[in-house]
């Protein structure tokens, strides 16, 4: 694996930009033989050269706020595992097999966020969002054979999952330098892809994480926490 690349930056007034770009270059080789130096049961060897671009952009303004947001765009390459081209039948009843064809699973990444602290009050705010989007993702293609049920897996390329995530906490004193609260959420959401008898299938789950934490000073030398949280889920096939 090697990798070069750059960026440049501009600040002016508590504004910040960043821009970035990079070329990164994977080679995989390899080969495959039943126990070392006998016969090569078969090869690899793949080259993948792409390029990265990333951005970022982040404020700092009056009354400790600030905000952000950016930009990246990743890369990792298939397993060799996966390339490989040949069956793996030690299980009769699952057998996997390699795809020589694999690309690399590219994603783009998104994220902004604000965040503020208020040192009169003590109350402190946070929030973010970060979402993923899969182009070419490496997922298993389950084929099932109608007869004898025997399942083969091959990795396959698919385009389309997505993942969001935000976070919200809020903190604020019940009596100030004494007892403090702090609130937290943390909604998510996730588009995975999968491949039954090469047929695109999806997978939506849907969380909700919502939590309360407490901390209680009664004396400078004795700290006490306590906390709580709450997770429901819904997954849709």
């Amino acid at each position: 694996f090697n990798r070069v690349g750059s960026s440049i930056r501009y600040a002016n007034k508590g504004s910040n930009l960043s821009v970035g770009l990079a070329a990164s270059n994977y080679r995989l080789n390899g080969q495959f033989s039943v126990v070392k130096e006998s016969e090569i049961l078969g090869r690899v060897d793949k080259n993948y050269l792409n390029f990265t671009p990333n951005v970022s952009y982040w404020k700092t303004m009056k009354g400790n706020k600030r905000i952000s947001a950016g930009y990246s765009m990743g890369v990792t390459p298939p397993s060799i595992s996966d390339l490989q081209p040949f069956k793996d039948i030690s299980n009769p009843l699952y057998i996997r097999e390699g795809n020589p064809d694999l690309q690399p699973e590219v994603t783009h990444s998104f994220n902004t966020g604000f965040n503020m602290y208020d040192p009169a009050t003590f109350i402190n705010f946070q929030f973010s969002l970060n979402s993923t989007f899969y182009q070419s993702q490496v997922v298993q293609n389950q084929s099932i054979d109608p007869e004898t049920f025997v399942t083969t897996f091959k990795s396959g390329n698919v385009s389309g999952g997505q993942r969001y995530f935000s976070y919200i906490g809020f903190g604020f004193p019940i009596v100030k330098t004494k007892f403090n609260a702090y609130l937290t959420a943390n909604p998510s959401f996730t588009k995975s892809l999968a491949l039954i008898n090469s047929i695109e299938t999806e997978t939506n789950t849907l969380s909700h994480n919502v939590g309360v934490n407490l901390d209680l000073t009664p004396v400078e030398w004795l700290r006490l926490y306590a906390g709580t949280s709450y997770r429901l889920g819904k997954t849709t096939y």
